[in-house]
């Protein structure tokens, strides 16, 4: 027996769905009025009918969403952090490599994470974000002595905070970039160091995927910035000088916790988070492949496939893979723009029993026929 389960969020803007309220239970009214209208001419009416509905459906998709986060992912979490740079260092502790481009892990330690939510209002909750970092005394970097660039900290301390600080209710939503899909979801945030800045495009896009199942969940935050000749980044000379690109990879971190409820159990004797050093396998249904994709396995059953760059306007895609005691979980954060916004189009969550996934692997590229 094959058990493979997929959830899809797929993006609409928030302020344009022309067609969403049709797909409500007053379907059949809507169309009966609108016949009416012809008749009488009340279209004025119809129009500010069917915008009610529309409004009314994407507040009641915002109750749904911030509310199961605040159900599922809520409360207070523990368990160890480790950030990756792609500058070049002398450090040796080399923990991963791909092609010409090398990983340093340069800051590992604990971290206790909190969600809270707001008291339940129309529009569902708002979540707020606390994340605590205690780092190994062999840590390689300090937040608190990075140079400053126009009154920020050095873009890589923006790893070890919290992705947001707060979440409103009317921010999970595809053209926020924030989205929740089962066990999975992904938030971001943008940011623009210079007050000055004309571009639509952020100098900092900080996006975070997830995958939890029972008391376990291992979260990925990635960071690009804005291309800058003078420092070193993820990408080669030629893909600078093309323009190819108009963000570069700068690093990530990866957290796996497991949910205390308590902040005393910081300790969690019985967590492995590593989960006796297995390695990821790679990635069950990849979405993209070739440049500048790059695939890294890391212990813990975990598995990464990120791009190099981004470039606005070409589809992207964040893909996270981990496997819990049964379940392979796929989760992919898709996105065509890196405005200011983070609009993403569309979040996607693969789940198949381990056992199938070792028979019946995806066929990637689909087939011709399944594409028709």
């Amino acid at each position: 027996t094959i058990i493979i389960f997929i959830s899809i969020i797929l993006s609409n803007s928030a302020l344009r769905l022309p067609t969403y309220s049709l797909h409500s239970r007053n379907t059949r009214k809507s169309r009966l009025s609108v016949a009416k209208a012809d008749l009488f001419g009340d279209i004025d009416m119809e129009k500010e009918e069917i915008e009610r509905l529309r409004i009314e459906k994407i507040i009641e998709n915002d109750r749904w969403q911030s509310c199961n986060f605040r159900d599922f992912q809520g409360g207070e979490w523990a368990g160890v952090y480790e950030v990756y740079d792609i500058r070049k260092s002398t450090i040796s502790k080399v923990s991963a490599s791909y092609g010409d481009f090398i990983f340093n892990k340069i800051e590992s330690g604990n971290v206790f994470s909190e969600s809270q939510a707001s008291p339940y209002k129309y529009a569902g909750v708002n979540i707020t974000f606390t994340e605590v970092y205690d780092p190994d005394s062999e840590s390689y970097i300090n937040s608190d002595s990075l140079t400053l660039i126009d009154g920020f900290s050095d873009s890589l301390s923006r790893l070890t905070r919290s992705t947001r600080k707060i979440c409103e209710s009317t921010e999970f939503r595809p053209s926020r970039g924030n989205q929740i899909v089962g066990g999975a979801f992904t938030v971001c945030d943008m940011h623009t160091l210079s007050k000055s800045s004309e571009s639509n495009l952020p100098d900092i896009y900080v996006s975070e995927v997830a995958i939890k199942e029972d008391f376990l969940r291992t979260r990925v935050r990635y960071l690009y910035r804005k291309i800058d000749k003078n420092e070193v980044n993820a990408l080669n000379n030629e893909e600078i000088q093309s323009q190819a690109y108009d963000m570069a990879l700068a690093g990530f971190i990866i957290l796996r916790e497991r949910f205390i409820g308590d902040r005393m159990s910081l300790a969690l004797p019985d967590f492995d988070p590593t989960r006796g050093g297995r390695v990821g396998r790679g990635i069950y249904d990849p979405q993209e492949s070739g440049e500048p994709y790059v695939e890294l396995t890391f212990p813990g059953l975990l598995t990464l496939l990120f791009p190099r760059g981004l470039k606005n306007g070409l589809r992207a895609v964040l893909t996270m893979e981990w496997w819990g005691e049964n379940m392979r979980y796929q989760v992919d954060r898709k996105l065509q723009s890196i405005s200011k916004q983070g609009e993403i189009k569309s979040l996607e969550l693969t789940e198949v029993r381990i056992e199938d996934s070792e028979k019946y692997p995806a066929l990637f590229p689909p087939s011709p026929e399944l594409l028709k």
